[in-house]
């Protein structure tokens, strides 16, 4: 559907740096950054997150954090591996229901409580969830296009961060030494659901109409946010 703009009668010339910015602004709340952002050295970052699950006082999804790392080397000049990456969606994390899904093989990373630094994951950071490279060589290159990684976290209830720009995601470059190039990657970031997924939910709320809202004890029926997406 086709949608008309208009500006106030009282700014006819809507100056374009404004318009810039609307646009960006909006970029960003979809859960999108860069790659024009202070530290992402021409990344293009997307925070999202699906199959949401509340049972009792403990929220499970999984998050997906995608970086487009096509233009990365040619912004810094050299050819940048991905060391680590991390993501804050919660002001805390319960370890023993996270799991990771990363590029490449998973037997080359590692997840790790906390955020990180300039030497990697850290430890520290309340909230965070870091994956650690652990493979050979310095990382996965920024060559091979949008890199994804899927964390599963297991959070406290009522707990998940979906302010505008709210969330946090951190990153760490490396040279083919192994030496760091570019700045450490430290941003905010709007957490957003996966499109399908929402789609989804809504689907079924149509048809199953009220009884979807009834009480979720015992295994009763899950409101519309805590449905599980498909596959």
């Amino acid at each position: 559907m086709n949608r008309r703009i208009t500006f106030p009668p009282s700014i006819p010339n809507f100056p374009a740096y404004a318009l810039l910015a609307a646009i960006t602004a909006a970029i960003a709340s979809a859960g999108t950054i860069g790659p024009n952002c202070n530290s992402c050295n021409g990344g293009i970052y997307t925070l999202s997150y699906s199959n949401l699950q509340t049972s009792g006082g403990t929220t499970t999804l999984d998050v997906l954090l995608s970086i487009d790392a096509a233009n990365v080397s040619s912004t810094l000049g050299a050819t940048a591996y991905v060391r680590d990456v991390a993501v804050k969606v919660s002001s805390s994390t319960n370890t023993s229901g996270n799991s990771l899904l990363a590029p490449v093989s998973l037997v080359n990373w590692s997840l790790a409580d906390g955020g990180l630094s300039a030497t990697g994951c850290s430890g520290a950071g309340s909230g965070y969830s870091c994956a650690d490279w652990g493979g050979s060589g310095p990382g996965v290159a920024t060559g091979n296009g949008i890199l994804d990684w899927k964390f599963h976290l297991s959070i406290p209830a009522g707990s998940l961060i979906t302010s505008p720009l709210g969330d946090s995601l951190k990153g760490a470059l490396r040279r083919l030494g192994g030496s760091r190039i570019g700045a450490l990657v430290s941003e905010g970031i709007t957490l957003s659901e996966i499109p399908e997924n929402r789609i989804l939910r809504q689907k079924v709320a149509r048809r199953r109409g009220p009884a979807l809202l009834r009480n979720t004890s015992a295994g009763g029926p899950r409101t519309p946010a805590e449905l599980p997406a498909k596959g």
